[in-house]
């Protein structure tokens, strides 16, 4: 007869979960993948408004956020919008890749983390108004599948 024993495993876990991508290769990540990004809060460029998802009213606004890549569309819904400042940057998780009229870019979720950061994350010099991932990756660099 077999003697089961119980035998302690130590090794190092690397959390890939936790990796930070930036702007441009998460918008290469394919569309509802969730990412983690630091940016850099630019503005906002749209007025709050309402919205109703399965009947209930969610508050929506969008951003404009920069990184060293360049520059993209963030959409934050209810609290994640107070929790944004202009000239602020911050470690964004779990927020998901969205695409509309062919052009990418982010959103916050019912699981997003908002953490203000200390540092300056620099912005791209000259950069557009959006990042446009080059073409999507089914594999994308750092990318989960909702």
């Amino acid at each position: 007869m077999s003697k089961i024993s119980k035998i302690e495993l130590n090794f190092p876990v690397s959390e890939k979960l936790d990796m930070v991508n930036t702007l441009a290769d998460s918008l290469k990540c394919a569309v509802s993948s969730s990412v983690n990004v630091k940016v850099k809060c630019i503005n906002q460029i749209s007025t709050t408004v309402k919205k109703y998802i399965n009947g209930k009213a969610v508050d929506m606004a969008e951003f404009l956020v920069g990184d060293e890549s360049g520059t993209s569309k963030l959409t934050a819904w209810g609290a994640d919008i107070t929790n944004l400042t202009a000239g602020k940057s911050y470690r964004l998780e779990n927020l998901s890749v969205r695409q509309f009229n062919d052009i990418r870019h982010l959103n916050t979720t019912t699981t997003t983390v908002v953490m203000e950061i200390n540092e300056e994350v620099p912005i791209l010099e000259g950069a557009s108004e959006s990042v446009e991932a080059e073409k999507p990756s089914i594999t994308g660099k750092n990318c989960r599948s909702q």
